[in-house]
């Protein structure tokens, strides 16, 4: 069973529970909850593709470039990661255990 608990990310200037326990509890729910069902409101756009895909391009860089990676990160991210070895002249860091989210 899945706990309902709220847990904030290890972010020093944001912790979830402070704002769940305050009195503004209530009007954070409902605000929240308003902005989602507007959300079901937007008009969609239209997607524009580049031609040709940028994809392609990438083997044409020409400035430096770093990608940070988590060796847990989620398969589309590490699949990126490996799109981007066409690059010429990129570094990779590789960060041990890590996700780009972490829990």
């Amino acid at each position: 069973m899945r706990s309902s608990r709220i847990t904030s990310p290890k972010v020093p200037w944001f912790d979830i529970s402070v704002t769940l326990s305050s009195l503004q509890r209530e009007l954070l729910i409902a605000m929240t909850r308003h902005n989602i069902e507007r959300s079901f409101e937007w008009k969609t756009f239209e997607m524009r593709w580049a031609q040709p895909p940028t994809i392609e391009q990438l083997g044409e860089m020409q400035t430096k470039t770093l990608l940070i990676i988590g060796t847990q990160d989620m398969a589309d991210n590490l699949h990126t990661a490996k799109l981007f070895q066409q690059v010429p002249d990129i570094r990779f860091a590789r960060s041990m255990g890590q996700t780009m989210c972490q829990r």
